[in-house]
C-alpha cells in the first residue's frame, strides 16, 4: 500500500491499488460530471467507488452527494454495489450505500459481497 498522507488524485490511485490487492480489476472513471471515481469487478461482482480525502471534513460534509448515490440504489440505476471511501489522517473509512444512506464498513466487507436490499 502506499504511504499515508494521500490527498487528491492521489487517493485515487491509492484506492486503486487496495481494489488490486484485493483482485479486482479498477478503472479510475474520468471526466465531468461523475458520480465515481472507480469502477472494479472481480468475479461478475462490480462496485462504483466514489473517493474523497479531507483533513476534518466528515461522511456528513457530503450529505448531496451521498443523496445522489442513495437515489440510484433506490431505483436500481447504478451498476452495482456503491461504496464512499474517504482519506482522512490517519487512514481510510469505508461506507456502503444504501437507499437510506450510508452504512460503515470494513476493510473485508468492503471487497466482499453487500447484502442485497431489494427496494419495492
Amino acid at each position: 500500500m502506499t504511504a499515508p498522507g494521500t490527498t487528491g488524485r492521489a487517493a485515487v490511485y491509492e484506492a486503486i491499488q487496495i481494489l488490486e490487492e484485493s483482485g479486482y480489476y479498477a478503472e479510475r472513471v474520468i471526466g465531468i460530471p461523475k458520480l465515481f471515481d472507480i469502477i472494479a469487478w472481480k468475479g461478475g461482482r462490480t462496485i462504483c467507488v466514489t473517493v474523497r480525502s479531507s483533513r476534518r471534513a466528515k461522511i456528513s460534509s457530503f450529505r448531496e452527494y451521498v443523496g445522489a448515490l442513495s437515489h440510484m440504489i433506490a431505483t436500481g440505476a447504478a451498476p452495482g454495489d456503491v461504496q464512499f471511501w474517504m482519506y482522512r489522517s490517519p487512514g481510510w473509512n469505508y461506507w456502503r450505500i444504501t437507499p437510506g444512506g450510508a452504512t460503515p464498513i470494513d476493510l473485508e466487507d468492503m471487497v466482499s459481497p453487500s447484502q442485497e436490499v431489494s427496494v419495492a
